[in-house]
């Protein structure tokens, strides 16, 4: 299956172009699956609901040691590079309870806010850079940043909005400008594009000319 063609935001689909071949479905796929959470959060009018199908997920995420159900070819597919890449099934399982964080009253507090960088960002970004097989000192850091500007890009709570982007003024701060090594490009292209989108403010034009050539520059040297 061709998981590229899955993920819905054009920014990601050109970022996974600077995927090594080898293995850029398997980073569609790991992509493939936030979308697929970040979607169920959209479309939760009741918190409790959200929580179950939030949780089915951790589960089977949790237990893809054991095997995957038939019939969610996501979750086959996440179970294979579990098995060829060693993912570990536990970290895996952190993307969901970061989108569960988003389902509680709004504005959400610190913790909450925390919770989702943390779950989602700075593991999507550390399973990215498993299946790359590269590391950086960057990554959590980078990641948690990055989950934290796309939801005040995307949130209708503009309290919750600044918050987030508060906090991610902090953690950018702190990282400081960093070159991405060949390998973790993809990463690169979404960091930069999250700390224009942090200079600049909203809302965020994708598909303008100056986010274009930010992303190629990303692309091809790193920063």
């Amino acid at each position: 299956m061709d998981w590229v063609s899955h993920i819905a935001d054009p920014e990601r689909r050109l970022a996974l172009s600077y995927a090594p071949r080898e293995a850029r479905q398997a980073l569609a796929l790991l992509w493939a699956l936030d979308e697929r959470l970040g979607a169920i959060v959209a479309a939760t009018r009741e918190e409790m609901l959200g929580h179950i199908r939030l949780a089915w997920w951790r589960d089977a995420l949790a237990a893809l040691g054991e095997g995957a159900p038939a019939g969610e070819p996501l979750l086959q597919g996440l179970l294979e590079i579990v098995r060829m890449r060693g993912l570990a099934p536990a970290e895996l399982a952190r993307l969901p309870e970061g989108w569960t964080a988003l389902l509680a009253p709004m504005p959400l507090d610190a913790e909450a806010l925390g919770a989702h960088a943390e779950g989602r960002g700075a593991a999507l970004f550390a399973l990215s850079g498993a299946v790359l097989g590269a590391d950086h000192s960057a990554l959590a850091g980078a990641g948690s940043a990055w989950a934290l500007i796309d939801l005040g890009a995307r949130i209708s709570d503009r309290v919750t909005a600044e918050a987030a982007r508060t906090h991610a003024a902090e953690q950018l701060s702190a990282l400081g400008r960093q070159r991405w090594p060949k390998r973790l490009r993809p990463l690169a292209v979404l960091a930069t594009l999250a700390r224009h989108d942090q200079r600049t403010g909203f809302p965020r034009r994708q598909g303008s000319p100056r986010r274009l050539a930010l992303a190629l520059r990303a692309g091809m040297f790193g920063r």
